[in-house]
């Protein structure tokens, strides 16, 4: 192996792969916006190139762990076999045997240990089998009666009628008068009093009422008191854990559990460890050579030679070592699995523009670029400290033209994003304190033109005129409009800040913002109110307004009712 494993080597690229990798720079630079470097593979000097392997050093575990637990049944048979182990201390978890996979396995099985039975006293009932039952008294209180006596009905004569059923009553009707006629002087009706009779209202008229009366209860004979059903009145009940035999049968039983652990190292001569992480992140599209293998399926490698392998081979025993100290007395290694797999790369040091930089290259099927710095990484780094600089100095709308560049470099983490998001917001804010200014003004001339319009002019078609009553009720219906259409505006407000156009927030100038969202609010409130007028015309918005103050009574109503209730509570203490 040691004549496999390379070191770092200066190499001369000749002219037709020197110019595939031009090519390759360029068109990375291409795919990548908002900077003036798209021609950088053209127009770089290259000072230095060199391979530099990278190896990836993998190690997998399968380990086998075991371990043995109590459990108990209170279902006890007749006869039990004689004991082997009187502790779990004493089971030895290698002793039983199990097939060892053929490959790395993830799994899990348990089994009864044989000869493990054993009896142990109920904890729960102390060996008694019974416990306790709830009632703790051998009676519990009667559900048949309230404190031993029980209400019954009756009939009985009706005091009002005297069983009769029906009531006497003394009315007044007019009659003619007798013998009158149109040459009498008398009147020709005259009023007289006459008896009826009727139902008698308090039994309609069955002559009996209803007589509500005690009586000793049956059930408990008075006492309010009943035997316990649950425990018969014996104040104990079987106990449920042993049901009943006051033994519990224990038994041994061994869990093994399979797995496999992953271990990994890497190894490059002159990688910095952000070129190796770098490195690392593209590695699944990365094509590798297997140089190393080494696989035990009878037991954990333990090959003293793999420390004496050049360069790498310190790496390889450290990892070993680390995947051995896994081993416990009841954790065994089964079998393990090395490989180093070299992926190369090219290193190429170049100036552009008097500086100097470092780039990754990976040569494949296609040339993959992994830039540590360039001249564009350099355009992100500016971008971005301008973007932060105009962010502390509250220059919102330059942040965000820098910002919309930043997130497009391939640098770019999450703290860019969540930076870009921040501003936005800030952006937005101008945009809905003007939006939420437009509707107070629009609020205050609403209180002052609406309310003469609704009470002086109010034109709607001629069904509906009784609306325009500057008196009564519908004085109160001018408001109730009023009302309404101050309302639409909060809500139109409230719904409009939650789908600010883009183009609105990405305005430079915060007092443009706020003077966009306040002319644009103020539009969107003039629409409602001339909306609601409209609607009013037809005589449709005079309901509306009743409806209003209905609901306005209610709620004061209702926070009437709740101010006496607390007030007669508070009284009473």
């Amino acid at each position: 192996m040691s004549d496999i494993i390379k070191t770092d080597k200066i190499i001369t690229l000749s002219s037709a792969r020197e110019t595939k990798i031009r090519n390759a720079i360029n068109k990375w630079a291409q795919n990548i916006l908002y900077h003036d470097h798209r021609t950088l593979g053209s127009k770089l000097k290259i000072i230095e190139a060199y391979e530099s392997p990278f190896y990836l050093m993998r190690l997998w575990s399968e380990t086998d762990n075991r371990f043995v637990t109590e459990t108990y049944t209170s279902n006890i048979p007749q006869q039990i076999g004689e004991r082997k182990y009187s502790s779990i201390n004493e089971v030895n978890v290698w002793a039983f045997n199990y097939d060892i996979p053929d490959a790395f396995s993830k799994s899990t099985e348990t089994d009864r240990i044989k000869n493990s039975e054993h009896l142990k006293n109920c904890l729960k009932c102390g060996a008694l089998g019974t416990v306790t039952c709830s009632c703790k008294t051998g009676t519990v209180t009667c559900p048949n009666c309230k404190g031993g006596q029980i209400t019954k009905s009756r009939d009985v004569s009706c005091s009002v009628c005297k069983g009769k059923g029906k009531i006497n009553r003394t009315i007044k009707v007019t009659e003619p008068t007798p013998g009158w006629s149109p040459t009498s002087s008398g009147p020709k009706n005259q009023t007289v009093t006459k008896t009826v009779s009727e139902n008698c209202k308090t039994c309609r008229g069955s002559g009996k009422v209803k007589e509500n009366y005690s009586e000793r209860c049956p059930k408990c004979n008075g006492t309010a008191k009943i035997v316990c059903p649950t425990c018969r009145g014996k104040k104990v009940i079987k106990c449920t854990t042993c049901n009943g035999n006051g033994q519990l049968l224990y038994n041994y039983n061994i869990t093994r559990n399979l797995s496999y652990n992953y271990y990994s190292d890497v190894y490059n001569g002159k990688m910095t460890s952000e070129e190796i992480d770098l490195f690392l992140k593209s590695i699944k599209d990365s094509s590798e050579k297997i140089i190393f293998t080494d696989y035990n399926n009878d037991a954990k490698i333990n090959n003293p030679e793999i420390a004496k392998i050049p360069i790498i081979g310190s790496a390889l025993n450290n990892l070993l070592k680390n995947a051995h100290r896994q081993e416990t007395s009841n954790t065994k290694i089964l079998f393990e699995k090395i490989t180093v797999a070299e992926h190369p790369v090219i290193v190429l040091i170049y100036s552009y523009q008097g500086k100097k930089y470092r780039m990754l290259i990976k040569e494949g099927i296609s040339i993959e670029i992994l830039a540590l710095s360039s001249p564009i990484s350099d355009t992100f780094e500016e971008l971005r400290n301008e973007a932060i600089s105009a962010t502390r100095k509250r220059r919102f709308g330059a942040a965000y033209k820098k910002l919309q560049k930043v997130i497009h470099f391939p640098q770019a983490t999450r703290a860019e994003k969540d930076l870009l998001r921040g501003v936005e917001r800030r952006m937005e804010n101008a945009v809905e304190f003007g939006i939420q200014m437009s509707a107070y003004i629009s609020t205050v001339l609403m209180l002052i033109l609406g309310s003469f319009y609704y009470t002086e002019i109010n034109y709607v078609l001629p069904w509906a005129d009784f609306a325009n009553k500057a008196t009564g009720f519908w004085n109160m219906a001018s408001i109730g409009n009023v009302l309404i259409t101050i309302i639409l505006f909060f809500i139109a407000s409230r719904k409009y800040r939650n789908r600010i156009p883009i183009s609105f927030y990405s305005i430079p100038s915060a007092i443009a913002r706020i003077s966009v969202g306040f002319v644009t609010g103020i539009i969107l409130m003039s629409l409602i109110a001339f909306l609601w007028a409209a609607i009013n015309f037809t005589g449709v918005g005079v309901f509306f307004a009743a409806a209003a103050w209905g609901v306005i009574y209610a709620v004061i109503i209702a926070i009437f009712l709740v101010y006496m209730l607390i007030k007669w509570i508070v009284g009473l203490f």
